[in-house]
């Protein structure tokens, strides 16, 4: 008999947070095992889009099992049409393979969740500890088009779906603006919400900013008025752009960003008291992306229908194979809703140590630290108070890491508070980002209201930012934002004990509560996720001191630090290469005797068996740009494209009422193309994606140059003599870590390039 269940849940193939999760579920003893990495971990790149290939294997090297042990896989934004998939990205090829890997076991099941935001929704409502709650899930967009949904939630009932919003809301609008109007990058809504602080006495009239209200109505807030979502999501209002950095610090962005938070704010608080009134439960769970603005979930805690709120701290995509994998157990028949022992460990928001990972280098990483001859110290907390009070900044890595976005005492940079200017230090020395932006302060959980004033007295997660008193203004200045606010976390002991010591002897020697508390990376990596990566992102942010467990190390006694640095850096390059390349050999059908031919033969099967999906998708994009697009004036198509048009009104009904012009699918036909025109054909519209010319002079086209498909035979046939060497796993390896808008044709353009030199 089998004694354990095992439930596979990942994010990626299009993901920007791709990551994965492995639940094991022991059916005598009814406890479980959470085992979770995200990609970047491993990979050490932000919003990779990569597969989550390593994550996998680390989450199976966890439980010391194999890929075909797994009872039930689980994946978002899959559906049965497109469990096979392909796409010409070679990022994506490692997925089509395991995939294929999977198919071939019967055995294991296939689940397709409800939607998106039933995962964010399962294990929120579970890690809350609540017997029951209202859920709210808001983000930009979830697999079926939601921007938020809503549910009632019980111990005895679980999960039941209330309503679901389709279209366009308050995270679609916030990420515009940070994207396409503030120049942020994707995922970095939180710079926003920093900025808004400094906008709040523009005068929003005078900058001449427009109104960013929503469309109110019952459980709905819609913003369909200022975003366009057809062909692709876009303001439909005119505001200035930031151009550079400097920019930033104007009025007009300023009070932009305050004008754009306090629609966050309303609309959130709105939602909320309805879904309270019509649900009838006070107990308030939200996640998803939206509820990392933590501002906002301050305005709603304070809210007099709300008795609690409960915000999962890893409410962004990155979590979502946690509630993929939890949702596989509960389709298994698994009661996942009144166990205590899973909500304890949701509840905890630390994932396992890194152990798998460690033997991979840990022997090389002690050689070279003993080359450089750096001592280290017994780790004692009275001795970390006094590098703190001294001005010093320290990195501290312990135990597992953080699931979610926020440092919360494990991967984290500390620093003394006592003195404003400490925030531009930090900002310019060791995150190396923009300088209004605020740093979190971190304080035991005791003493919490001394420095705050906030009716929540537990804020363990960093998910709420309450008011500063004068004491905490006066004694730490440097974790007090423009508007008086701080996103605190209150340490328990239990959870945090390194950072419990280090405040505990920092109170006795300075009488402050609080010092500065950030997530440990640079700028354009990941928070770290091994010891090998805390060195290096020591090594390279400018920090005094490491503490690593029970030592610690002080930078000044580095001999060598940059060959030191060196080293590490190509040691942990040379790590997560093999580790990728284990991956692949584990997890896919690629061998090292497989050769390129195999993979093309391998693209060929995946599209055969994806044909029917691909059709689909062609044919909604083009009833949804005929029947979206109000500017349409007239079609250009082909003949071929003409009979599919017909086929599209004789299968829906649609009335396509506009001119049509036939040409011969050349280039002789491109001066009769002008603007107002929808381009229909396919040669046209590879040639026009890429030109400047032509691409002012039209509407819209139907495809785009990235859509090319590639012709198998003659790539073969021309790169036969430069490909024959390279086997699939060289193949694989090679290209996965290439640039995000590279594809096939590309790959192989640069590979004969490396083969002639």
């Amino acid at each position: 008999m089998k004694k354990k269940l095992y439930s596979l849940g990942f994010m990626g193939h299009c993901s920007h947070d791709p990551s994965a999760c492995l639940i094991s579920f022991d059916i005598e003893s009814k406890e479980f095992n959470i085992n979770y990495a995200e990609e970047g971990f491993l990979s050490r790149k932000k919003k990779s889009y990569q597969f989550p290939i390593r994550a996998i294997k680390y989450c199976l090297d966890r439980e010391k099992i194999e890929l075909n042990d797994i009872d039930i896989i689980c994946n978002d934004f899959m559906d049965k049409k497109r469990i096979f998939k392909t796409s010409n990205n070679h990022r994506q090829l490692c997925g089509d393979f395991i995939r294929s890997k999977l198919s071939i076991n019967s055995k294991t099941k296939l689940f397709y969740p409800e939607s998106h935001h039933y995962a964010h929704a399962i294990v929120a409502s579970i890690a809350s500890k609540n017997n029951k709650g209202s859920v709210l899930i808001a983000d930009g967009l979830g697999s079926e088009q939601q921007t938020h949904s809503i549910y009632s939630f019980s111990k005895e009932n679980g999960l039941k779906r209330i309503m679901q919003q389709k279209g366009n809301g308050i995270g679609i609008l916030y990420t515009l603006i940070t994207n396409d109007i503030l120049n942020f990058d994707k995922g970095e809504e939180g710079k926003t919400m920093g900025l808004a602080a400094y906008g709040e006495e523009v005068d929003l009239k005078k900058e001449e900013i427009p109104s960013f209200k929503g469309k109110y109505n019952g459980l709905n807030v819609d913003y369909s008025h200022i975003v366009e979502r057809a062909p692709s999501a876009k303001l439909k209002i005119k505001l200035k752009k930031v151009l550079n950095k400097e920019q930033l610090y104007d009025d007009y962005f300023t009070g932009l960003s305050y004008a754009l938070q306090i629609e966050a704010e309303n609309c959130l608080m709105y939602l909320v008291k309805n879904m309270i009134k019509q649900i009838g439960t006070s107990d308030v769970i939200f996640s998803g992306g939206v509820a990392l603005n933590c501002v906002a979930n301050s305005k709603i805690s304070e809210l007099n229908e709300v008795n609690s709120l409960y915000v999962y701290p890893a409410s962004g995509d990155s979590a979502i194979p946690i509630g993929l994998s939890i949702a596989g157990l509960e389709s298994l028949g698994v009661d996942v809703f009144n166990s205590s022992d899973l909500a304890n460990k949701l509840n905890y928001p630390y994932s396992q140590d890194v152990a798998p990972l460690e033997k991979e280098y840990k022997n090389d990483l002690n050689s070279y630290l003993k080359k450089s001859k750096i001592k280290a110290y017994k780790y004692e907390p009275n001795k970390i108070a006094e590098l703190l009070s001294d001005d010093k900044v320290g990195a501290l890595f312990s135990e597992g890491i953080e699931v979610g976005p926020r440092a919360l005492g494990h991967r984290s940079f500390i620093a003394s508070a006592n003195k404003k200017e400490m925030k531009e230090i930090m900002n310019r020395k060791i995150k190396h980002r923009e300088g209004y932006r605020p740093f979190a302060p971190i304080i035991r959980d005791i003493n919490f209201q001394k420095y705050f004033n906030s009716n929540v007295k537990d804020h363990p997660y960093m998910l709420q930012a309450p008011k500063c008193n004068e004491r905490a203004q006066e004694e730490v200045p440097a974790i007090v934002h423009e508007d008086k606010t701080a996103r605190v976390q209150t340490v328990k002991k239990a959870w945090a004990i390194k950072f419990w010591e280090i405040l505990k002897s920092y109170e006795v020697k300075t009488g402050n509560l609080s010092i500065i508390n950030t997530s440990l990376n640079n700028n354009n990596e990941p928070i770290v996720f091994t010891e090998l990566d805390a060195w290096i992102c020591f090594l390279t942010c400018n920090a005094d001191f490491l503490i690593v467990n029970n030592i610690f190390y002080l930078r000044e006694e580095i001999q060598n630090t940059k060959k030191l640095f060196k080293d590490l850096n190509n040691l942990r390059e040379k790590v997560n290469l093999s580790y990728f390349k284990n991956a692949l050999l584990e997890l896919t059908n690629i061998n090292k005797n497989t050769n390129v031919e195999d993979i093309y033969s391998f693209i060929n099967f995946s599209s055969n068996l994806s044909k029917a999906y691909k059709n689909e998708r062609l044919y909604q994009k083009l009833i949804d740009d005929l029947t979206c697009t109000k500017k349409i004036e007239r079609i250009v198509t082909d003949k071929y494209h003409l009979e599919i048009l017909e086929l599209i009104k004789k299968i829906t009904n649609i009335k396509i009422n506009y001119q049509i012009t036939i040409i011969n699918d050349n280039f002789n036909d491109l001066e009769i193309l002008k603007k107002g025109d929808y381009v229909l054909a396919y040669n046209l519209c590879g040639f026009i994606d890429d030109s400047d010319k032509y691409k002012k002079k039209i509407y819209n086209f139907f495809y785009k140059i990235s859509d090319t498909k590639l012709n198998i035979n003659n790539l073969l046939s021309k790169f036969n003599s430069q490909i024959a060497e390279f086997s699939a796993l060289d193949f694989i390896s090679e290209s996965y870590e290439n640039s995000l808008d590279s594809n096939l044709l590309d790959f192989f353009r640069n590979l004969n390039i490396r083969s002639d030199k």
